[in-house]
């Protein structure tokens, strides 16, 4: 799913992570955590700086500077055995406060920025969950809050996505405990 990618489409210019005030690099997921056979695909990836959303004069950084943007990261990976075009996305977007990244949950929802639009079924992960099915692109994705992160992943066109889905979500949950203690 490209869905995130898309719904930020105006702010999609990659910055080193020194640039970031937090490194959100650290808090998708990474390489070693995807199932053998995916890599990493800089073309579909993403790292939004709170610094490059200072200086964006667009509606959605105007947003995102208002509760209270720290930094983004969107991984993609890619399966490189055949059939190609199986993804696996990770994502997590900082911000300042738990309010600011509950404030970007209720957004999301409202406005329609994929998955959240979507109906999906609430799971136990974070401070609040949800799954969606995505039968467009045979895929699953988890979308959830932790305090102050919400972060997301996605598998699509491949077997099986409900599960991998899951447990790379709660891999990522994680490192997103971890790391917000």
């Amino acid at each position: 799913m490209r869905w995130f990618l898309v719904a930020f489409v105006t702010l999609a210019f990659a910055v080193p992570s020194s640039a970031a005030s937090v490194n959100p690099k650290l808090y998708a997921l990474s390489q070693a955590d995807v199932p053998k056979g995916y890599d990493f695909d800089k073309d579909n990836s993403l790292l939004l700086s709170k610094a490059l959303v200072d200086r964006a004069s667009n509606e959605e950084s105007r947003l995102l500077r208002r509760l209270g943007f720290g930094g983004a990261n969107i991984a993609a990976y890619l399966n490189t055995s055949p059939p190609k075009w199986r993804f696996v996305h990770s994502g997590a977007f900082i911000f300042r406060a738990a309010n600011g990244a509950r404030a970007f949950v209720r957004t999301a929802r409202r406005t329609g920025l994929t998955p959240f639009a979507r109906r999906g079924d609430r799971i136990q992960l974070g401070d609040e969950a949800w799954l969606y099915k995505d039968t467009a692109e045979g895929g699953s994705a988890v979308a959830w809050r932790q305090g102050r992160v919400v972060a997301f992943v996605s598998c699509t066109e491949m077997a099986d996505h409900r599960a991998l889905a899951l447990t790379l979500a709660r891999t990522q949950q994680r490192r997103i405990v971890t790391l917000t203690r």
